[in-house]
Formats: structure tokens, sequence, C-alpha cells
């Protein structure tokens, strides 16, 4: 009976140090981004994706990391989360979405965690770096992109305008110089003689004078 008992004993030990080897022996690699860019409305995503060979996703959670614990923030299942959605896009990869992101919020290190099952044994697997949230960056470059936009703009009016005025001018010129070329050829100009009017006489004095030449006692 003791003989029975030992060996009962040897093999529920074997079993559970195979068991024990087989959940240690198993990792897997979970994908996150290191930073994130908080978006205008104050919003933000973190993707979570494993790259474990497992048939089944049991768990998908969004830990927070303060003084080095972590700490569940949201759970697949779980409803609701509070200012997060989460969204499946495949069977690796899923995303937090993150609402009314403050200040407190941002000094938080988000990490990603998996319970996958993997030879009908569960594993977990926690993400390769802590994601961080930022903010400005990606608000300075849309600001950046419209006034790019607006220069685009800016320009394809300006120019011809800018254009058109040199033409004008141009114009104006060539014109102002052919009417002044014009003016100074001799054989395009027309020349008035213009001769001095004699003196006008006085009718009245001509006639005394004629009247005393022709009157016989004026001798």
């Amino acid at each position: 009976m003791a003989r029975k008992t030992t060996r009962c004993f040897s093999v529920l030990m074997i079993y559970l140090s195979y068991i024990f080897s087989i959940s240690q022996g198993y990792e897997f690699e979970v994908i996150q981004p290191q930073t994130q860019m908080i978006n205008p409305d104050r919003s933000a995503s973190i993707s979570c994706e494993h790259k474990a060979n497992a048939s089944t996703v049991l768990d998908v959670r969004l830990n927070s990391i303060q003084s080095g614990e972590p700490k569940m923030l949201c759970q697949k299942g779980k409803k609701p989360c509070k200012d997060m959605v989460l969204y499946q896009e495949n069977d690796k990869k899923f995303i937090f979405f993150i609402f009314n992101i403050d200040q407190k919020a941002m000094k938080i290190k988000y990490q990603c965690e998996f319970t996958v099952e993997h030879e009908n044994i569960h594993h977990d697997g926690t993400g390769n770096t802590s994601t961080t949230l930022l903010e400005g960056q990606n608000e300075a470059h849309c600001k950046s992109d419209q006034w790019t936009v607006l220069e685009f703009i800016l320009i394809g009016l300006l120019a011809p305008t800018f254009l058109y005025s040199c033409v004008i001018t141009l114009f104006c010129f060539r014109q102002r110089a052919n009417s002044i070329e014009n003016s100074c050829d001799p054989e395009n100009s027309t020349y008035v003689e213009m001769r001095k009017a004699p003196p006008q006489r006085n009718p009245d004095f001509d006639m005394m004078c004629y009247g005393q030449l022709n009157d016989p006692t004026s001798n």
C-alpha cells in the first residue's frame, strides 16, 4: 500500500512539474508604442498586439503603472470602462481609445497585458515597453500643414496678378517709347510754315493821304 501511494505521489509530482515547466517556459511578445500623441479633442489610442501562437485570447487588459505597481484600468468584457473603449482589430491586435485626457492621465504610463491559451494552459504576457501620452506635437504639425496649404494658395493667387502687372507695365513703356520715337522722326513729322502777317495799316490815314495827292489845289 505504501509503495502504491509513493508511486502515485511520484506520478503526480512529475505531472505537476511538467505543467509548471510548460507554464513557465512559454513566453510571447506583446507590442505597444512607447509614445502616443493626444488629439486636439483630448483623446488618444493605444494599440496592443501579441505574437503568441494561440488560438484563443482569453483576456486583454490596459494597466496604469504608478510607483512600479500595475493597476487595471480597462478589461475585455468589462463594462463600462471609464473614459475608455476597447476595439478588436483582429485576433491579435486590440486598440484602447482613451477620452477626456487631463494632466493626471498624462503622468501615467500605460501597459498592455494579454492572457492567452496555449496547449490548454493559460499564459500571461505584458508589453515590452510602457506607453506615455504626449501633447502638442500633433496639433502643431496640423497647424503647420494648414499654413503650408495657405501659402500655396496665396502664391497661386499672387503669381498671376504679379505677372499681369509686369505685362501691363512693359506694354505701357513700349507704347511710350514708340510715341517718343515717332515724334522725333523728320520723315513722319508735318511742319506748317507760319509767315509773319504784315502790319495792319490805318484805312482813314490812307484815304487822307490819297486825297491830298489827287487834289490839284494842294500845290
